[in-house]
């Protein structure tokens, strides 16, 4: 019988690209409200130049309006906001512009230098080493603008892409003293209100589904609720049942979240097995949802959900033939333990589980294997060529900064690039399967930046293949 372990993992798509009209500030008196709705002023941060010196927001030249940049130079949205701000650079002259990424300087400079920005004096670009910048602003995708007064005031956000104009237009706007708009609600545990409080909300249109929002939709109760009612209604037996081969199996569910909270217009991807009706089955009979926000208002908008289904190899055999497999995986273990101390190792039932940190097999944000990662893989080759007996499933993970087509390519291409390398050195092709999983499947919370650097991870699964299973049986008489 195979034991089936669930692995569930809450993941919000943004990837439409689509202008968008500033977004004024209100602050609202909310404890766990983001950084930037509580402080009004530029983030406390220090980017690494590409000259190895700092910049922080002291440095900011003052007087001017500023617009701090999140991006990633890999990512496609990004690329196409730059290439429209390369032509029209001499309107943004008097724009301060701060462009914060988490790759290193010298991937920085090149794009910078590829959109004719670098050395300009109004355009300063650095490596944010702390992620201070995602952090104050609770940045999940690329890119984020943040528009900041002449006086060093937030005014907007742009969290789609957007084109030079609406720059001009929203720092245009943050220069013009609006009057404060003071709502019954407001107490004296509020926060003050700025001089720079702009228009009312905007009408919305009624059958607007937006990709983008203030507050995104979420189960009522919050992640915490989510498993709970997972655990209790979720058959994670089901590619058991349908005789699946030991792995992961995620099923990607993208829908609507109505205004009164309810699911329509649900679209999944199918690994097989019965995983995409089941993970369908349980979202559409879920209680209804609390609905997104968009300008204090309740709102249509999408959602992406992720359910992964974890089959794992265990208790396949019962008895004293169980007991020959759970030594050897014991003694593997060890000895993986005291060859390499920098590997995090768990036994799994009767399987193993070797976490990597990719610091220790990558360089930054790429995908090949470095040479200094070259001894512990080779230490682990020749444990697992003393035990062929087994299969191997390697996982590529990410944290959950940038867009989830990067995550899921960068993902995908490091546990290639690890399966790979245990080829070459010997470990036949047949044991082996590489999965890249992106950010749906995190082991530790993505709100640190301790938490992001661990879950930036390649784990490997090991299992007993039929064969051990046959001779334990055949040793204990069974």
């Amino acid at each position: 019988m195979k034991h089936i372990l669930l692995a569930v993992s809450l993941t919000l798509s943004i990837t439409a690209f689509a202008q968008q009209k500033a977004k004024p500030v209100v602050f609202e008196n909310l404890a766990d409200s983001p950084a930037y709705k509580r402080n009004p002023h530029f983030p406390v941060f220090s980017l690494l130049l590409t000259d190895s010196t700092h910049y922080t927001n002291q440095n900011i030249p003052k007087g001017k309006p500023t617009v701090i940049v999140y991006f990633s130079p890999d990512c496609s949205h990004c690329q196409a906001d730059a290439k429209n701000m390369m032509d029209k650079l001499d309107s943004l002259k008097d724009i301060n512009f701060v462009w914060c990424s988490s790759h290193e300087p010298e991937k920085i400079k090149e794009f910078a230098v590829k959109y004719n920005m670098f050395g300009l004096p109004n355009m300063f670009f650095g490596k944010d080493e702390k992620y201070a910048i995602p952090s104050f602003f609770k940045i999940s995708f690329t890119p984020y603008f943040a528009v900041y007064s002449k006086e060093g005031l937030f005014h907007s956000e742009f969290r789609n892409g957007l084109l030079p104009k609406d720059i001009i237009d929203a720092v245009a706007q943050s220069n013009i003293k609006k009057k404060k708009e003071v709502t019954p609600q407001i107490t004296e545990n509020k926060l003050e209100m700025m001089d720079d409080i702009v228009e009312t909300p905007r009408e919305m249109e009624v059958d607007k589904v937006y990709t983008a929002v203030e507050v995104e939709a979420s189960f009522p109760g919050g992640d915490a609720a989510w498993h709970k009612y997972l655990t209790k209604y979720l058959n994670g037996n089901v590619p058991g049942e349908h005789n699946a081969p030991v792995g992961r199996y995620t099923v990607t569910l993208n829908f609507v979240v109505d205004k009164d909270g309810s699911i329509s217009n649900i679209t999944a991807n199918d690994p097989g097995y019965g995983t995409k009706q089941e993970a369908t089955r349980v979202l559409k009979n879920s209680p209804k949802w609390k609905p997104g926000i968009q300008n204090g208002r309740n709102v249509k908008s999408w959602r992406r959900q992720s359910i992964t289904f974890d089959v794992a190899n265990t208790a396949v055999v019962g008895g004293a033939a169980g007991k020959i497999i759970d030594n050897k995986m014991d003694k593997q273990a060890e000895e993986i333990k005291n060859q390499i101390p920098n590997a995090k190792v768990e036994r799994i039932e009767e399987g193993i589980n070797v976490e990597f940190n990719s610091a220790i097999l990558f360089g930054f944000n790429q995908s090949n294997v470095s040479p200094t990662a070259q001894t512990s893989l080779n230490d682990l080759v020749t444990i697992l060529n003393k035990y062929p007996d087994t299969n191997i499933e390697i996982d590529g993970h990410t944290d959950n900064l940038g867009t989830v087509e990067f995550n899921q390519n960068l993902s995908e291409k490091r546990a290639n690039s690890v399966g790979d390398y245990l080829k070459l050195k010997g470990i036949a092709p047949s044991r082996i399967t590489n999965k890249g999983l992106g950010f749906s499947v995190p082991k530790y919370s993505n709100d640190t930046p301790e938490g992001r650097t661990k879950n930036r991870r390649v784990e490997f699964l090991i299992t007993s293949n039929h064969k051990m299973q046959a001779e334990a049986k055949k040793d204990a008489g069974q």
